[in-house]
């Protein structure tokens, strides 16, 4: 195991452990706040790829919910292989489970959206930077994924102002955001940046 390997390694095992210790009730309270300001960042997009959370990732699914009734298209990934499929989402109580456990659009019934359409990407992590680097959980799907994306599409990480780190160990596959969502600020590595619409 290389010398970043291992420290991302050790550095999943911190953030994780200290994601499983939080109160609930502070779970709740921060991820209001964090739901909050994603509705703010989404409110100039009309094509938004989300994710659907875990237990231990900000609940913004109150957020998705509103973002889909105000007449946007919200998309989940679907994983086919080692690849991110964009599903289109008309009704978030359809969802399924997917064969690594995260809830996603329905791919029998749910219409593939094409990534270049897209104006907001919105990704989950186990850490970051304030300067937008991401460490993901190892299976390096939104890595991959987010190689072919357009840096004109709009990038935003939700994350607890405890998964905010001073370093984050990188390789030359590793992508960034242009900002983080926590509970208590945006952390924007391009300033005044917005989301783009008009597809």
């Amino acid at each position: 195991m290389s010398r970043v390997a291992k420290e991302k390694c050790e550095l999943r095992e911190k953030v994780t452990a200290n994601l499983l210790a939080m109160e609930r009730s502070t779970h709740f309270r921060a991820s209001q706040m964090i739901g909050k300001r994603l509705m703010e960042v989404a409110n100039d997009a009309q094509h938004i790829l989300a994710f659907w959370p875990l237990s231990s990732e900000p609940d913004i699914t109150d957020a998705l919910e509103k973002l889909l009734g105000s007449g946007k298209t919200i998309c989940l990934p679907y994983i086919d292989g080692n690849s991110i499929i964009p599903l289109a989402v008309k009704d978030l109580s359809t969802l399924v489970r997917s064969k690594i456990g995260v809830y996603t659009a329905d791919p029998a019934s749910a219409e593939e959206f094409a990534p270049g359409s897209l104006d907001l990407i919105i990704i989950p992590g186990l850490a970051f930077s304030t300067c937008g680097k991401r460490l993901g959980r190892g299976g390096g799907y939104y890595d991959r994924f987010l190689t072919g994306i357009s840096s004109r599409i709009y990038k935003v990480a939700v994350a607890f102002d405890l998964q905010i780190c001073s370093f984050i160990p990188i390789e030359p596959h590793d992508s960034s955001v242009h900002s983080i969502i926590t509970e208590s600020r945006i952390h924007a590595r391009e300033q005044g940046i917005k989301p783009t619409s008009g597809h």
